[in-house]
């Protein structure tokens, strides 16, 4: 269900950025639990949170996080200061339902 979307190539384009990211993982493959388990920092890396921000200040921008784990969000709310960040552990077409 889109109602009104159309896709530009650069967010100061955009009247209203949405950007999807997972949270933050390292796959380990020592073994089949540590494959099945994601581990690693909670954190969101330097050069995600840059990007992010680089969006986040062009334009309004709603964060779509999809929780498989805890996540450090503070830095990316926090920079979000005209923006939404959504924390969502449900599908994404639940997230769609809300947005559109």
């Amino acid at each position: 269900m889109v109602h009104n979307v159309c896709l530009v190539d650069r967010p100061e384009q955009a009247d209203l950025a949405i950007v999807s990211i997972n949270s933050p993982a390292k796959l380990d493959t020592r073994d089949l639990l540590s494959a099945m388990c994601p581990s690693g920092s909670l954190e969101y890396d330097e050069k995600q949170k840059q990007k992010l921000k680089a969006v986040m200040d062009r334009c309004p921008t709603i964060v779509y996080i999809k929780m498989n784990r805890a996540s450090v969000i503070p830095k990316i709310a926090k920079d979000a200061a005209a923006s939404s960040v959504a924390v969502c552990g449900k599908g994404e077409d639940v997230f769609h339902k809300r947005v559109y």
